[in-house]
């Protein structure tokens, strides 16, 4: 006799019960609203739909359930295995869409790399470098390195050339020093214009120590105007500041005075405060002293000898 949900309603019975498949258990879940996982085995579907409907009220509150018949140990043991089987099982496919996942993850990152390297080759296509290419100021190294930088991007700027094909136009130019700092880069940072611009910057050593020296120690030249030597001198101080971030008076107030305080320091203690690029005078006056206690010996040797001479002039002006 073929089991029917509707029957089951109308009348529900311990005999109608005991005929279910194990997915007409599922279907009495479903029209009682009983919550069941479906992917139990049938004896514990079995078990937990009866006695929800026994709590609901569907069946009688005395009847038996319909795994009685089994001693209870053995139906209580099978039972464990059953919940340790689906445990497993579980654990299996958590660890399989894991590894879907993972595998599909890869996919699409593989995709976007290779989306991202033909939308540059796109660009590239777009962009004529071979027309523009020859628009490119040439780089002389005998000159101002760092004027050229300004030269190149004012060129960059009125030709209005996107900002990610500066470094591959600037290296078509690049001679000398500057050529061989570039083929050290690696791939993405020869990419990277600010990169490849502060690299040959230090490769020429136009560090803030290098145009400190040069505002310091440019002098007029005959065949100048003093109009030319102004300009000439305020450019080398904004290259100063600039290269050691000065933007306010408060900034520019500690250049000052940190240039002034490591002119009055031992040639010696003044390099190593160079070599540490410290730019605050109170951090510049504790490492000095440091300095000075590590090396205490070598100056106080120094303080002797001065000490010395000094006797020895006295002596011979008496």
């Amino acid at each position: 006799m073929e089991f029917k949900v509707q029957e089951f309603t109308e009348a529900p019975s311990r005999e109608l019960f005991d005929k279910c498949t194990k997915e007409h258990l599922c279907l009495l879940a479903e029209t009682y609203k009983v919550p069941i996982d479906k992917h139990l085995k049938k004896e514990a579907i079995k078990s937990e739909l009866w006695s929800a409907l026994v709590r609901s009220g569907v069946l009688p509150a005395g009847a038996d359930s319909p795994l009685s018949s089994t001693q209870p140990g053995q139906d209580m043991g099978d039972l464990i295995r059953l919940k340790e089987l689906e445990l497993e099982m579980k654990k299996e496919e958590r660890a399989l869409r894991e590894k879907e996942l993972m595998l599909e993850m890869k996919r699409l990152e593989r995709q976007e790399t290779e989306f991202d390297a033909s939308r540059v080759s796109s660009r590239e296509r777009e962009f004529d470098m071979s027309k523009n290419i020859r628009l490119v100021p040439p780089f002389n190294e005998k000159f101002n390195v760092d004027k050229y930088f300004a030269v190149f991007e004012w060129a960059a700027l009125s030709l209005k050339w996107p900002r990610d094909m500066w470094s591959l136009l600037l290296q078509s130019v690049l001679v000398g020093k500057a050529q061989e700092v570039y083929s050290s880069l690696s791939v993405d940072n020869s990419r990277d214009y600010e990169c490849v611009k502060s690299t040959v910057l230090r490769a020429y050593e136009l560090v803030p120590e290098a145009y400190r020296q040069k505002f310091r120690r440019f002098r007029k030249f005959d065949s100048q105007t003093y109009v030319e030597f102004a300009w000439e001198k305020e450019a080398l101080f904004d290259r100063w500041c600039a290269s050691q971030g000065v933007k306010d008076f408060e900034l520019l107030r500690a250049l000052m005075i940190m240039e002034d305080f490591k002119n009055c320091l031992p040639e010696r203690v003044a390099t190593y405060l160079n070599e540490q690029k410290v730019t605050e005078v109170s951090k510049a006056m504790v490492l000095a002293d440091e300095y000075v206690l590590t090396h205490k010996t070598e100056f106080d040797g120094r303080s002797v000898l001065k000490k010395e001479l000094q006797m020895l002039e006295n002596r011979g002006d008496t």
